[in-house]
């Protein structure tokens, strides 16, 4: 089933066409992520490494909880790293409109 993290409608299309087809989630790993050499916005308006690895993923695990919950011990595993370590967070820049995109590491750490 075709799903892009990216586009909060495409989370919605994939969890529509899941439900649709089952009825039990046993895990789910939310792992897939991007970082991208210049800046890009989503078709959502959000800065594209922070919509795909952040957005996307909250998104859809909070469509597939009722699922999940239905399953006996399901598990939720969200992979990341360390990267965060090596940048400060600017919730009132989470586009990077007031600060440099550089390489894209601030964006995705």
């Amino acid at each position: 089933m075709k799903l892009d993290l990216s586009d909060l409608s495409s989370v919605r299309l994939f969890v529509n066409e899941f439900k649709s087809k089952y009825n039990r989630l046993d895990a789910l790993v939310n792992n897939a992520g991007l970082i991208l050499q210049t800046k890009e916005l989503t078709k959502d308006g959000f800065e594209k490494t922070f919509g795909t690895n952040h957005l996307g993923h909250f998104l859809l695990t909070n469509l597939l909880l009722d699922v999940l919950k239905k399953t006996p011990e399901f598990r939720i595993v969200n992979v990341s790293s360390l990267a965060h370590t090596f940048t400060g967070f600017d919730i009132n820049d989470l586009n990077f409109e007031h600060r440099p995109y550089g390489n894209g590491f601030g964006a995705y750490a």
